[in-house]
């Protein structure tokens, strides 16, 4: 993560990301080159 930036609730980062821009509320963050944001993408873990 490169400071500084917001990140939303409930938001999934990928793994090696660098995360350069704000994240919103339930947003998927994936940057390996340019950061890209999916609106509405993360996953919620369902309770058993």
């Amino acid at each position: 993560m490169v400071a500084p930036l917001k990140i939303g609730n409930n938001d999934t980062i990928g793994a090696g990301s660098v995360i350069t821009e704000d994240v919103n509320n339930g947003d998927l963050a994936i940057g390996r080159e340019r950061q890209v944001n999916k609106k509405d993408r993360s996953i919620t873990k369902k309770k058993n």
